[in-house]
């Protein structure tokens, strides 16, 4: 009994261990202005982000995209090789994952690429660039970075960076997520689930030979 206790102990830890909380960031949909219409935009505006003169808060039509938006009415358009970014009030963590999810759009005609970075301070973290949505649609970007203790970057403030990769064209951004889970690396996790499953059937092989 105090062994069936123990185990089911260890497992409540690592649940707890592994529940994700969602980092604040203001106007992560890009919905802070109101545009009356499809195809309205305003330049070099995206309250909450620090835009480049290739950059606005956009309301696609439904010619742009037909199966509609991830989230709410309107996207951030980045064009041109430009970029925008939020620092956050958060501050990069010990012993902490770090997960950012973006919802990458390619408006027909217009999408040559992008770019999505997690940084601390003026230092990278990761990158992502992969994806390639078909005309018309999303896929979500997802950047994973585990912040170690002794980690340089310590204390620094996180940033999100939305880039367009392309010398022309643009890249439409949407329903921008920062999750963090403290404790171990995930690969920690799995090792420590790995060894409860062999640890249970020994325990199960050894009742049989008894």
């Amino acid at each position: 009994m105090k062994r069936t206790t123990f185990l089911f102990g260890l497992l409540l830890w690592s649940a707890a261990a592994s529940s994700a909380t969602s980092i604040n960031i203001p106007n992560f949909g890009f919905e802070a202005v109101t545009l009356a219409n499809p195809d309205d935009y305003t330049a070099n505006n995206i309250p909450g982000w620090i835009t480049t003169i290739n950059a606005s808060t956009f309301r696609p039509s439904s010619a742009d995209y037909v199966g509609g938006i991830p989230q709410g009415l309107n996207v951030a358009a980045v064009a041109n090789g430009d970029f925008v970014y939020q620092t956050l009030t958060d501050t990069l963590t010990a012993d902490t994952t770090y997960s950012l999810f973006v919802d990458v759009g390619n408006r027909p005609g217009f999408f040559h690429g992008y770019t999505v970075t997690l940084s601390a301070g003026s230092d990278i973290l990761a990158t992502e660039s992969s994806l390639s949505p078909a005309p018309g649609g999303f896929l979500t970007s997802t950047i994973s970075y585990y912040s170690a203790a002794g980690n340089a970057d310590l204390g620094k403030a996180l940033t999100i960076t939305l880039a367009d990769s392309g010398i022309s064209g643009q890249v439409n951004f949407d329903n921008v997520r920062l999750d963090a889970v403290q404790g171990p690396e995930p690969a920690t996790f799995a090792l420590f689930g790995s060894a409860l499953t062999s640890l249970i059937l020994l325990r199960r092989r050894y009742r049989l030979v008894r």
